[in-house]
């Protein structure tokens, strides 16, 4: 009986101290506490099986299938996207995402969708990801300009800038020539030193090496995945974009109309905030039957 109780209410040290309040027998603690285990592990390991949250995200609550794939996927969607190349820098992104907040100054873009050649949608990157990654290349850009930079003068020389040329693509060897060509094309002021700004700013027009990635180092890998893709029609539902997330680990997808035009991304937080209004209605709808 404690067993059957306790994978019931999930509750093993309830049932445990149930069962020695009725008998006041010391003796019956431990096989008890043996049966009251061996049932709850039981009863997790079927719920396991059979409940579909298992698959899915963590914060997905139970039985959600039923309830989410009746939401279409658009009652989450946020509009306000950029499109871009797959292979824009993530600074030249960056940039683009702030010229396209200050043109909008009324709406807020959540998201870049990347597409490829074609114009075909290849995945989305939500604004936070973007940012956060921006921040890591100037900070490791930064970084590497000032270990160069002995001096502390705030600007370096040819055979210093041969040096970081040499630290950022370790792999490839940089000739003086080579180094000394792309020196030219960044001393834009001619002074025969650069500065951080103008090292700043010519790295990211050159937009090649190890230091600058594109939009396609962000998006979510789905080679691992047959079912799920990144990209998701606007028939989908919110059970189909949770798990999606879930099995891209990512946190932004792209919505597109049977035509493959680009109509919006989802994100996360968009998504949650729907569910739990999904449920809410379902619990009214139930109490008023």
């Amino acid at each position: 009986m404690p067993a059957m109780l306790a994978a019931y209410i999930k509750a093993p040290l309830t049932s445990v101290l149930l069962l020695f309040e009725i008998t006041r027998d010391y003796n019956v603690v431990v096989p008890v506490m043996a049966g009251v285990s061996m049932s709850v592990f039981i009863n997790m390991q079927i719920n396991y099986f059979f409940n579909p949250k298992s698959s899915g995200p963590s914060w997905l609550p139970n039985n959600s299938c039923r309830v989410l794939n009746k939401i279409p996927i658009v009652k989450a969607m946020v509009p306000n996207v950029v499109q871009l190349p797959i292979s824009t820098s993530l600074l030249d992104a960056g940039r683009a995402m702030t010229a396209a907040q200050s043109d909008s100054l009324h709406l807020v873009v959540r998201g870049v969708v990347a597409v490829d050649a074609d114009g075909k949608p290849k995945g989305a990157v939500t604004v936070e990801t973007l940012t956060r990654k921006v921040g890591q290349i100037s900070l490791k850009l930064k970084q590497s300009f000032e270990e160069i930079n002995q001096d502390k003068s705030g600007e370096i020389s040819l055979k210093e800038f041969k040096q970081l040329l040499q630290r950022i693509s370790p792999n490839d060897e940089v000739s003086m020539w080579e180094a000394k060509q792309i020196f030219d094309f960044m001393d834009v002021d001619g002074s025969g030193r650069i500065s951080f700004q103008e090292y700043f700013t010519g790295i990211t027009r050159l937009g090649s090496g190890n230091t600058l990635q594109n939009l396609g180092s962000l998006l979510p890998n789905n080679t691992k995945s047959r079912t799920m893709s990144p990209v998701l029609n606007t028939d989908a539902t919110l059970y189909d974009a949770a798990m999606a997330m879930h099995d891209l680990n990512t946190d932004c997808l792209t919505i597109v109309t049977p035509e493959g035009e680009v109509v919006g991304i989802i994100i996360e937080p968009s998504v949650k905030t729907a569910i739990e209004i999904a449920f809410m209605n379902d619990d009214l709808s139930s109490m008023t039957m």
